[in-house]
């Protein structure tokens, strides 16, 4: 049908009651340039694989059909070319089915292209492009739909919009409740004066399912957004993308004034009936990226108010910006609820990523407006006199913390007012504030002396607020200054103004002295302010005629005192170790350790060396102080620390402790130790736990290993290390190895005395010592087995080498195992605390290097004096830090020995000294370097005495009971400075354990002195300074002999 048309405009009648007909079907036709095809009412009308086109229809009939109450089902049909006048493309009171179909080039002047009241619409698989809107911004729409009290919906699902301009919105939402759904929606090219959808129902469900809304623009200034809900909303967004659209106005969804999704309520200074309206916001999995909006909220403008509840849930916001704040979400009412909410639920939730997003004025991601006044600083408090001037920073933020910068000068009209309050924080009549800038420049208002007069001193508040403004911002914000108003001191002259206010003025002095760099001017007389009477003095820390030369702190008062305290100490030192010396054959001085005597005395006379250098007057006393005083520590820690690691190892507890039980078994002889210890029931019975059970050797429960925790576990890991030691020492002891066999049955339990013979001739072989035949052979091979190297020789062989010796039952001897596991631990740790020396030579070398290049800095102290000082670095203060780490964590470590027995008296001792130690020396130096960096004498003093009581406390500590006991000849007297057992032995008992009433012991046994010497001598034989020096040399050889032997089957690999 092709250009048909009449004057009734419409071509069929289908209102007759008698005559209607209530199915009508169109199917494969074509309809070019006709009137409205038919008028009506209550039909079902289904058009069909159909072409509507070139329509150019003035009538207010709708164009395509104007049935109402009917159903329209249009299927695979175009409508293309079509001009509407004023009308629809279908009847709006009814039910609008459109599938597969597409409306191209379809313009309209006044009505909507597809209007819908009190019915639903649905669209599907139809692709809406080329479309013109030239009606008035509340009148033309491609979508008009208009709800009732019953919910009424649109669905549109696969539908594509595309190429549209419109001079308002593009789908229009009215009624009490709609509800409208997008599903596989794109949305693309469309240049809007409005919303794409605006909705004013009063209660509105949007949903959007895999949208796409691409390369939109909306020019509308006014304030609306691409998407624009109001009142009840509940608006869901699931996997869906919002990419490259503008919106001239504030962002992409809003719900007022703007955004590209914008929320509100239509009255927005209604507070009550927003309360009343349900909010819901659930957006997941979706993506909003380069979204721009030229005000406010790049994504979200929401002006709503404590009933909006927003979930963002795995959603990415990329690159998305606005012009002035809220780079994604923006809202026009926010308080500290809101911003709690939103930092709790969206903004921490990291399965939320924000990326580039931008704001030019505030709020990259969240941004309200401005909401307060915060103090730029800390300091909200001063004290000056009257007359004198205040500078504070003030800063403009808004809800969420973020500063208000406003570049583009939105909040000019916000500004500030100053006036003075009195104590009790009211207003002052007589006073004076000078003005201050009202106005803020990039987020700050900046008050430079601002001056205050007043006409007594005391204690005033200085009170800033808002000035008043249209739009009403800040109106509960208020900053209080808290001001000290001081009266005139005596270098002051106290005047007053005309109004009676009070001023304090500086002296006046000549241009002579304004010639002068550093000066102050002192008062000359006390009521005449006047350069004849006033005279000029350099400020502390100048000097000179025209104060221009620095006056530099002098440490010469003390530094000869220094001196000679140290010389004098130093020379006490000398004759004490000159005395000690002189008696190095007492056995007080031997089993003490020669070696660690003098190594602890140099350590301490470089400690007060170290005194001589804390003058920072040249560049060489800096990494002089340093170096001595580090390496008097490590001289000093590295005996001290050996001593009580062996102590802490091998000392006793006297606690039915399985430990002691194997540690006297391997170092007591055996008549000894049953005559001393096994006669006890308990111990007997413990003894015999751990030696005499077959399947476990070592006799432990499950809760009686806490000692031994850890130690069988790693017992592996170091018998291959101490096989570096065997490998050296093997061929030394062939004799010994031929006599293999007789060493694992002697100490594999009680020998019987025909196998004494083989004893004796290893004991032979291995120390060139004959031990007395008839003393029991168990006893022969405990005293072997701490003599000399054998004890770490035998114990290679029973760990490593037991199945080439083929020893009958002793591979599961687990207590001797975890007894030459304590002795190799242990020199393990000796090896890693001589090792720290190392560390401290490396660290003193990088040091003096360090400062090779570099020069004195002039530094001036509180009193205004200059000092040189070393270049800063962070290298003394990590030596003192690294000092104070090692001293801490050998009191932990050793904290056991002082309840411990058979240790020197001196180990228990050495406890209490580290203590001191770490507090009075890297503690003190650490507090300095933070403390008292700017006052140069107490520093000094404070270093000067902590060093000097330090090495006095540590020389004295180890050596008085040795000078004491030398001074009243019992220098060979070892239960003088050994702790062996706690008490008497209790005859009831025969235990020295038991909980028997403690009994001093008036005169040692035979056995306890001989328990005495047999641990002196164990400790002498296995942890001497040459046992110990030997260890290092063989286990250096043996490392080295390792690597270059790897290092050969390498180059031997290549070739």
């Amino acid at each position: 049908m092709v250009n048909v048309h009449n004057k009734l405009g419409y071509l069929i009648y289908n209102k007759s009651e008698s005559n209607r007909v209530r199915d009508i079907h169109i199917e494969l036709s074509v309809f070019d340039d006709i009137t409205s095809l038919i008028t009506g009412d209550e039909a079902s009308i289904t058009i069909e694989s159909s072409v509507f086109k070139n329509f150019n229809n003035p009538s207010f009939h709708a164009s395509i059909a104007d049935t109402q109450y009917s159903h329209y089902n249009i299927n695979n049909c175009v409508f293309q070319n079509i001009k509407l006048y004023g009308s629809s493309l279908f009847n709006s009171e009814s039910h609008i089915v459109i599938n597969n179909s597409l409306i191209d080039n379809v313009t309209t002047n006044y009505k909507s292209i597809i209007d819908t009241n009190y019915n639903d619409l649905e669209l599907y698989k139809t692709n809406i492009t080329n479309i013109n809107l030239y009606g008035d911004i509340d009148e033309s729409f491609i979508i008009y739909f208009e709800a009732e009290n019953k919910q009424n919906s649109i669905i549109l699902e696969n539908v594509n919009f595309s190429n549209i301009i419109s001079n308002g919105n593009l789908i229009k939402l009215d009624g009490n409740n709609a509800q409208i759904k997008f599903n596989n929606v794109t949305v693309d090219n469309i240049d809007l004066n409005g919303s794409f959808l605006k909705s004013e129902a009063e209660i509105i469900n949007c949903h959007f399912d895999n949208f796409i809304f691409s390369n939109n623009t909306n020019i509308n200034k006014s304030g609306t957004g691409f998407i624009q809900l109001e009142n009840n909303i509940t608006l869901s967004i699931n996997n869906s993308g919002f990419f490259n659209n503008d919106s001239s106005s504030y962002g992409l969804i809003c719900n007022y004034n703007g955004g590209i999704i914008y929320f509100n309520v239509k009255n927005s200074n209604d507070t009550d009936t927003d309360t009343n309206k349900e909010k819901s916001i659930t957006i997941n999995n979706s993506i909003f990226q380069n979204n721009n909006a030229k005000y406010f909220g790049g994504v979200f403008y929401i002006s709503l108010y404590k009933t909006c509840k927003i979930n963002l849930n795995k959603n990415k916001f990329i690159e998305n910006n606005a012009g002035v704040a809220g780079g994604v979400i923006f809202f026009e009412h926010a308080d500290t609820d809101i911003k709690n909410y939103i930092e709790k639920y969206i903004y921490n939730k990291k399965n939320n990523n924000f990326e580039n997003n931008n704001a030019i004025s505030h709020g990259n991601i969240f941004a309200s407006h401005p909401y307060q006044f915060v103090y730029s600083e800390k300091v909200n408090d001063f004290s000056i006199y009257s007359g004198g001037s205040i500078s504070f920073e003030i800063v403009l933020q808004d809800v969420f913390g973020n500063i208000v910068n406003d570049r583009e000068k939105y909040y000019s009209e916000i500004g500030i007012y100053a006036e003075l309050l009195d104590k009790d924080k009211y207003n002052i009549e007589n006073m004076f504030l000078s003005n201050i800038p009202s106005t803020f420049v990039n987020g700050k208002n900046i008050v430079n002396s601002l001056l205050i007069y007043t006409e007594k001193a005391g204690t005033y508040y200085l009170q800033i607020t808002p000035k008043q403004q249209s739009n009403n911002l800040l109106n509960n914000t208020k900053l209080i200054y808290k001001i000290n108003i001081k009266d005139c001191d005596s270098s002051f002259y106290k005047l007053t103004t005309k109004n009676n206010l009070f001023y304090c003025s500086e002296p006046i002095c000549s241009n002579e002295c304004k010639l002068m760099e550093n000066y102050v001017c002192i008062k000359g007389n006390e009521s005449i302010n006047s350069d004849k009477y006033n005279t000029c003095k350099c400020k502390p820390g100048w000097k000179g005629d025209m104060c221009s030369e620095k006056d530099y702190f002098d440490s010469n008062k003390y530094k000869n005192k220094f001196r000679i305290l140290s010389i004098s100490l130093e020379l006490i030192f000398i004759i004490i170790i000159i005395y000690i010396l002189l008696h190095k054959d007492k056995k007080i001085i031997t089993d003490s350790g020669l070696y660690s005597f003098i190594f602890i005395s140099l350590g301490c006379i470089m400690k007060i060396i170290s005194n001589n250098y804390i003058f920072t007057d040249s560049l060489k006393n800096c990494y002089m102080k340093i170096l001595f005083s580090s390496m008097g520590f490590i001289i000093i820690y590295i005996p001290y620390t050996i001593k009580l690691t062996i102590a802490s190892t091998f000392s006793l507890k006297f606690k039915k402790s399985k430990k002691d039980i194997i540690i006297m078994k391997n170092i007591f002889s055996t008549t000894l130790f049953n005559n001393m210890f096994l006669i006890n029931k308990d111990l007997k019975k413990l003894y015999n736990t751990i030696y005499s059970t077959n399947n476990n050797p070592y006799g432990l429960k499950k809760d009686d290993t806490q000692e031994m925790n850890g130690y069988l576990s790693e017992l592996s890991i170091y018998n291959s290390s101490s096989n570096l030691i065997k490998k050296n020492t093997i061929k030394r002891n062939i004799d010994l190895a031929n006599n293999k066999s007789n060493i694992f049955k002697s100490s594999s339990g009680d020998l019987q005395q025909n196998n004494s013979l083989s004893k004796m001739d290893l004991h032979r072989c291995s120390s060139g010592d004959i031990q007395n035949s008839n003393e029991n052979s168990k006893s022969n091979l405990k005293r072997l087995s701490t003599h000399s190297d054998v004890k770490l020789y035998e114990s290679n062989y029973n760990i490593t080498s037991l199945s080439s010796l083929n020893l009958n039952g002793f591979k599961n001897r687990i207590a001797d195992q975890y007894y030459e596991f304590l002795m190799r631990v242990t020199y393990i740790e000796i090896l890693i605390i001589l090792f720290t020396f190392i560390i401290f030579i490396a660290l003193n070398l990088y040091y003096i290097i360090s400062m090779r290049d570099k020069q004195l800095i002039d530094e001036q102290l509180y009193d205004g004096l200059y000092a040189k000082i070393c270049p800063k670095s962070k290298l003394p203060t990590s030596i003192y830090l690294l000092e104070f780490t090692l001293l801490l964590y050998n009191i932990f470590k050793n904290r056991k020995v002082f309840s411990r027995r058979y240790i020197m008296k001196e180990a228990k001792l050495a406890f209490l000294v580290f203590a001191f130690w770490l507090f009075i020396d890297p503690g003190i130096n650490i507090i300095l370097e933070k403390l008292f960096s700017n006052n140069a004498e107490m520093s000094q003093k404070l270093q000067y005495y902590s060093t000097f009581t330090c090495s006095l406390i540590i020389f004295i500590s180890y050596n008085i009971l040795t000078i004491y006991l030398l001074f009243i000849k019992k220098g060979d007297y070892r239960p003088s400075y050994f702790l062996s057992v706690p008490k008497a032995q209790c005859l009831f008992h025969n235990s020295y354990i038991c909980y028997c009433a403690a009994i001093k012991i008036e005169t040692y046994t035979k056995d306890e002195l001989q328990s005495i010497d047999e641990y002196i001598n164990f400790y002498n034989e296995n942890y001497s300074a040459k046992k110990i020096t030997f260890v290092i040399f063989t286990f250096i050889q043996s490392f080295f002999s390792f690597i270059f032997k790897n290092i050969k089957k390498l180059i031997n690999k290549i070739r």
